[in-house]
């Protein structure tokens, strides 16, 4: 069984405060996943129930193992997002939370080698169209691991999020493919 925390940075880069309207941080706004909401499946399900979703795509670093990264991919429900009206900081922590649909609802990659994240880029194919997305983000692996390891145990092997790669609307994708750096990884989006 999967022992692993997934640490979600929901403030890693521009893109990500733009979308959540939030200011600049010298730390991480983060919230964890525990192990059995995500998965090293193949594919995402969408529940009938799900609604206004959007797939986040995360940079993430396994921690204690060096140069060692991983793409997450999750589900998040916009109608969540919305839920209150001017949200502090904290609400909008709280509602990134709970709109993270969970069961077979985030998948992790195959782990891959970057030796910098200075400027990231990453091809991502969804329906035969092909985008080539270039992402920097706010703090380096170093920095966010110095701030949990001042108040929180994060254990090897845990991953950790540099913020959000890509934020893409989920209509009628059935089929995804990302590459970065040496992973070349695909998975598939089941309606129910």
């Amino acid at each position: 069984m999967n022992q692993k925390v997934l640490w979600l940075n929901f403030s890693g880069s521009q893109s990500n405060r733009e979308f959540y309207q939030i200011e600049k941080t010298p730390y991480p706004l983060a919230y964890n996943l525990p192990p059995q909401s995500w998965s090293c499946e193949t594919q995402i399900n969408v529940l009938e129930q799900m609604k206004d979703l959007i797939l986040a795509v995360d940079l993430v670093y396994v921690n204690g193992i060096k140069d060692s990264y991983a793409l997450c991919v999750g589900l998040i429900d916009a109608s969540f997002l919305n839920a209150i009206e001017s949200p502090s900081v904290r609400d909008v922590g709280v509602c990134q939370y709970y709109s993270r649909w969970n069961e077979r609802s985030n998948i992790i990659s195959p782990e891959f080698n970057l030796k910098t994240t200075d400027l990231v880029e990453i091809e991502i194919t969804s329906n035969n169209m092909v985008n080539l997305i270039s992402n920097s983000f706010d703090l380096s692996r170093n920095q966010i691991a110095g701030f949990f390891e001042s108040f929180n145990e994060v254990k090897e092997g845990d991953l950790v999020s540099l913020g959000n790669f890509s934020l893409i609307n989920l209509e009628e994708i059935n089929m995804l493919n990302f590459k970065i750096s040496d992973l070349d990884w695909s998975f598939e989006v089941i309606y129910e």
